[in-house]
């Protein structure tokens, strides 16, 4: 046998046997669908006259299936490796074995991940227009890039453990909500806005380059920072925004409040690698 395809195989077999012992929830195992881009590069694209983008195996092999909303895998040898999400579509897990696949997110359209993002080689790109939300218990978008455009949103306000990217190249909307989000790069245009949204305890902040050694950090734009009006407003008096693992580039050109208790001024202070929220009490 082509030692290649022997490699192939064996990675197929193991990544099935993996994710085969990681989602099985009870006595069902989660429906694993392979991308082909037969017919087209939609996504939303199922079964028409017996074929599909949508397959039961790894190219060239396999069925062809519906759309999926459980796992989408994502291997060499598709007819198409660019992906359009042109209406709203929703999937568990998304898992990259190979090859440079990019997604292009067009507007009014929303791409819903409520598990998250495996990357086994090739860091995926997406291009967005529309929006990209990660809800759920295990959502994070592991290793993938995002390039949200001037209408787009990049949402991970409703993740429910500490998520994670390898790079956001913002000049849209992104928010954060209650939580730490970890990205290894961090750039924000002047038209961009990062929204934080805290809980009652003071969490929720942006830290950047604590992964690998590639860390670049540049402020633009607009950070719109919302509190809560029973927010806990003790010590610490400095909450931290964004940590970076080197000197950030740029500040926010605008800074908004909203929903902070009657008795404090909220402000932002910057240090060479970090911006803190500070809460001073009204006199």
């Amino acid at each position: 046998m082509d030692p290649r395809i022997a490699s192939r195989s064996a990675l197929q077999l193991c990544a099935a046997a993996v994710f085969t012992v990681g989602l099985i929830t009870g006595a069902d195992a989660i429906e694993i669908t392979y991308w082909h881009g037969v017919i087209n590069d939609t996504w939303g694209q199922g079964i028409s006259e017996g074929k599909s983008n949508w397959y039961s195996a790894a190219p060239p092999n396999g069925d062809p299936r519906e759309v999926p909303t459980e796992q989408a895998n994502f291997y060499e040898g598709a007819q198409r490796l660019h992906v359009h999400v042109r209406e709203d579509a929703k999937i568990d897990h998304m898992a990259f074995f190979t090859e440079e696949y990019s997604f292009d997110i067009h507007p009014g359209a929303n791409l819903n991940v409520t598990g998250g993002i495996s990357i086994f080689r090739v860091r995926p790109i997406f291009y967005i227009d529309g929006g990209v939300f990660f809800t759920g218990a295990h959502s994070s978008g592991d290793g993938a890039i995002f390039k949200n455009n001037r209408d787009g949103t990049l949402d991970f306000s409703d993740a429910t453990r500490e998520p994670r990217a390898h790079g956001i190249q913002n000049a849209g909307l992104v928010n954060i909500e209650d939580r730490r989000v970890i990205v290894d790069y961090f750039h924000q245009t002047a038209v961009g806005k990062l929204r934080v949204s805290m809980d009652r305890n003071r969490q929720g902040h942006l830290s950047i380059g604590r992964l690998v050694t590639a860390k670049s950090v540049s402020l633009a734009g607009e950070l719109r920072m919302e509190g809560r009006r029973d927010l806990l407003v003790g010590l610490p008096k400095r909450i931290l925004i964004i940590e970076s693992g080197e000197s950030l580039q740029g500040q926010f050109a605008t800074v908004t409040f909203t929903r902070f208790p009657d008795n404090v001024i909220p402000g932002i202070e910057y240090e060479p690698q970090r911006v803190f929220l500070t809460l001073t009490p009204k006199e």
